[in-house]
């Protein structure tokens, strides 16, 4: 694979992520009104401070992938490891969010396939860079 082609990959991942994340906000300020009241009595239960520190721990991993990212497109080893570990752990994260907190999570078309594509996207950068021609190019540095 050509090293450009990879770094374009790398590009359009990061593209769509900023895309939902703004996205994501903008919803923030724009729920539906049948949605409002769920959320007000939803925010209003008490939590522990596990579920308030997960969403600064998630963003934390986010900012950690997109600047490993740049590392990434520069054929840097160590942040290959980096991007590859924060995408785990943001993965599990996510599903820790969605399945044992329950916290409600509301997305816009945009969101889903952004995200969507970019979950692929992360996924074929982290194979290519491990087990392709383009692992050569991560060279330890001494």
């Amino acid at each position: 694979m050509n090293k450009n082609i990879f770094r374009l990959l790398v590009l359009v991942f990061v593209s769509l992520t900023i895309i939902a994340l703004l996205d994501a906000l903008v919803l923030e300020q724009q729920y539906p009104k049948s949605a409002v009241p769920y959320l007000e009595w939803f925010y209003a239960l008490p939590r522990s401070p596990l579920q308030l520190m997960l969403p600064y721990i998630g963003l934390f991993l986010i900012s950690i992938v997109m600047l490993s990212s740049i590392g990434m497109m520069l054929f840097n080893n160590i942040a290959r490891h980096v991007f590859t570990i924060a995408t785990i752990f943001l993965a599990i994260l996510d599903a820790i969010i969605g399945l044992s907190l329950g916290v409600p999570q509301m997305f816009t078309l945009i969101t889903i396939i952004t995200g969507g594509i970019a979950s692929y996207i992360v996924g074929a950068i982290i194979a290519l860079s491990y087990w392709s021609n383009i692992s050569e190019n991560f060279v330890k540095r001494t």
